[in-house]
């Protein structure tokens, strides 16, 4: 736990700096090398944390290491993709196991990495969201997945589907589509990532995310997911096949209660606060606003397990609208002054961050080489 509040403590530090750098103008030549230089550094202690961790660090860790020891039919009989088929034939050619990790921590990295610069953001800023949105943490369980999810976000920024400022016509389109084949190589439940198209269209503003907050709590404490979505799921029968046969209840168990809805509502509050106090930042950064409200939105399936594998894909917007919104420069919000409104909002992403941990979401505590 210490390593990860030094992390935590980190991000905090670098964010805080970034709210004080909002203000200023410009970077002189020297801060931006220095800056340069600290996230090299970030991402090495990123990397070998990941890397260096034990095979027990994950939920699902011990299973993708007992597959190094797997012959190829026995991992196509599992159901694994053909990508990390590919992946554990090379990490067996060259008898190192890590190499399964380090090519899943480039997967998932440098493609949030990559979209963050064609958003704009810093690395310091991207980094400590990475890590504030649990997403960092995460990534020691959900190793496939969220390769696939790397590659779908690679897919939005190489096909500019984020710019509202170019026409998206069909050929921008295929090459996101032919990004999402790709991440199903990796983990076959990225084909939902073509819904991604659907959210260009959502003309949001503060009404409509009230409206959608208060029917998601009502779906959420009348359990709908777990009535919903085993009809819906039969439409995947690869996941009907591999779930049934693993965990029974996988389709209709997960609900949560109030105190897991406080934080939800918490950060719908936040979305309704930040594009109604400052619509240049909803115009500048309109295609992650929609995809964070259809994030909270997804949590009218009330935790369902099913779902959540579903709702991760829409995961990364946090990093996004945060990182966009902490470097944003809009004098106020709701009656207090920017940066006292930023501090809140990160104040309360670092205790969200801090109660998983107690939590052990994913599995990831204690952290041991």
């Amino acid at each position: 736990m210490l390593l990860y509040f030094f992390i935590i403590s980190c991000s905090i530090g670098s964010l805080l700096l970034v709210l004080e750098k909002s203000s200023r103008q410009k970077n002189n030549v020297n801060e931006k090398t220095l800056l340069y230089i600290v996230g090299a550094l970030s991402v090495a202690v990123l990397l070998s944390i990941y890397l260096m961790r034990g095979y027990g660090v994950g939920t699902d860790y011990p299973m993708y290491h007992s597959f190094y020891y797997f012959s190829t039919d026995a991992l196509k009989r599992f159901g694994i993709e053909n990508g990390y088929l590919v992946i554990y034939s090379i990490a067996k050619s060259l008898g190192m196991f890590w190499i399964v990790s380090l090519i899943s921590f480039i997967l998932y990295f440098s493609g949030f990495f990559i979209l963050s610069r064609k958003l704009g953001l810093s690395l310091a800023t991207f980094e400590s969201m990475l890590i504030l949105s649990y997403l960092f943490f995460t990534s020691f369980n959900m190793v496939r997945q969220m390769s696939a999810i790397g590659v779908v976000y690679l897919g939005i920024a190489f096909s500019g589907m984020f710019d509202f400022t170019q026409q998206f016509g069909l050929k921008r389109k295929i090459l996101f589509i032919l990004f999402v084949f790709l991440a199903a190589q990796f983990h076959s439940s990225a084909y939902v990532a073509v819904l991604f198209l659907l959210c260009r269209s959502i003309n949001l503003n503060s009404r409509v995310v009230l409206f959608g907050s208060a029917i998601m709590s009502i779906s959420y404490f009348l359990n709908i997911g777990n009535i919903i979505v085993p009809k819906i799921i039969y439409l995947f029968p690869h996941y009907v096949q591999k779930y049934s046969l693993i965990e029974n209840d996988f389709f209709t168990s997960g609900s949560k209660g109030l105190i897991e809805y406080l934080p939800i509502f918490a950060q719908c509050m936040f979305l309704v606060i930040i594009i109604a106090y400052d619509s240049e930042f909803l115009s500048a950064n309109k295609f992650m606003c929609n995809m964070y409200f259809v994030y909270l939105m997804l949590f009218a399936f009330g935790g369902n397990q099913a779902a959540i594998r579903i709702q991760d894909y829409w995961v990364p917007s946090m990093i996004y609208f945060y990182g966009a919104f902490f470097e944003s420069k809009q004098n106020s919000f709701f009656h207090l002054s920017s940066k006292l409104f930023k501090s809140l909002v990160l104040l309360f992403l670092v205790i969200y961050v801090i109660l998983r941990l107690f939590r052990n979401v994913s599995n990831v505590v204690p952290y041991y080489i």
